[in-house]
Parts: C-alpha cells; sequence; structure tokens
C-alpha cells in the first residue's frame, strides 16, 4: 500500500528542488482533479515558492490547477475572499494568455477556462458560459490525449444553460480517451 506521508517526506528531504517542485504541482492536480480543492491548494502552495526553479519546464504550465482550486474553493466564500482570489486568478490568467497567444493549441482551453472561472466569481454568467464554450471547443481540438483529460471533461452533463455547460459545482467522472 502507497504511503502518501514517507513519499512526501521524501520529496521534502530531496536536495533537487525541481523534485520537489515538479512532486507538488503533479499532487495540486491530482488532488483537484478527485475534488479535494482545500489540499490541492495546499499543496499548491507548497510548489508556489519553488516555481522559479521550473520556468520553461514542462511542469510549469500544470500549476494553472492551482487557479481552478481556488476558484472552486472560493465560490462559497465571503466577498473579501472571493476579491483576494480574483487577483491571484487575474495573474494566472494573464500568464495563460501569454502562452495561449504563442500556443494556443496546448494554452488556449486553458485560459478559456480560467477567464471563465473569473468571469463566474464576477458573476458574468454569460461572459462566462463563452469562456466554457471556448474551454470545450479548444480542447476538443487538440490531439494530446493529456489534455483530453483536463477538468473540462469533468464538467456535469445536467448543468446546462443555452447549450453550453457551466461549472459551478464539479463533479469528476472520468472517461476512456479517445482511441
Amino acid at each position: 500500500m502507497f504511503d502518501d506521508e514517507a513519499y512526501q517526506a521524501e520529496m521534502i528531504a530531496s536536495p533537487w528542488t525541481v523534485v520537489k517542485c515538479w512532486y507538488f504541482i503533479m499532487k495540486l492536480q491530482g488532488l483537484f482533479l478527485s475534488g479535494d480543492y482545500a489540499a490541492a491548494l495546499a499543496a499548491g502552495d507548497a510548489a508556489a515558492p519553488l516555481l522559479w526553479c521550473s520556468l520553461a519546464h514542462i511542469q510549469e504550465p500544470e500549476y494553472w490547477y492551482y487557479a481552478l482550486a481556488l476558484a472552486a474553493h472560493v465560490s462559497p466564500a465571503a466577498p473579501v475572499r472571493q476579491r483576494e482570489a480574483l487577483e491571484v486568478l487575474a495573474r494566472h490568467e494573464a500568464k495563460l494568455a501569454e502562452w495561449a497567444a504563442s500556443c494556443p493549441q496546448n494554452f488556449g482551453h486553458k485560459h478559456a477556462l480560467v477567464s471563465a472561472e473569473i468571469a463566474r466569481l464576477e458573476g458574468r454568467e454569460r461572459d462566462a458560459l463563452q469562456c466554457y464554450d471556448r474551454a470545450l471547443k479548444g480542447r476538443a481540438s487538440t490531439a494530446s490525449c493529456r489534455t483530453r483529460r483536463s477538468p473540462t471533461s469533468c464538467w456535469p452533463a445536467s448543468i446546462a444553460t443555452a447549450g453550453s455547460r457551466c461549472w459551478p459545482r464539479r463533479t469528476c467522472t472520468p472517461r476512456a480517451p479517445a482511441t
């Protein structure tokens, strides 16, 4: 049986900063996808001071799950907490916008999804729905199996408005990768 606490202790003790950073980014991703947003944020917080070692590495963009976990976790929060979260989300959105401009196939749907979450938290439902649609279309057009397993595959079909899917409550059901 896997002992997560022991493994995490090994990762923290590692002299390789990049190993620690990537461990926490991957843990953030896994916890977000499993719906444990508070734990995902804790993993993201552990990765944050180490991100400098992952600039331009393949794991850096995966830190975007922090923005999604924050949006999910802050939804029921007080307005003051939501404003603070929106500031953090805006920084993530700006970074993803930059990446999406240079590589829309990899980052366009991620940028659209974070933009949708910002719009949702700000109460701009129409903008949120348009961004969710862009995220879905962008994800569907990519050839990457890994990207197909992105959080957009977790949107519940029961929440629909004007032919669009909204994401106020996430319930993930794993889907088999397309063949």
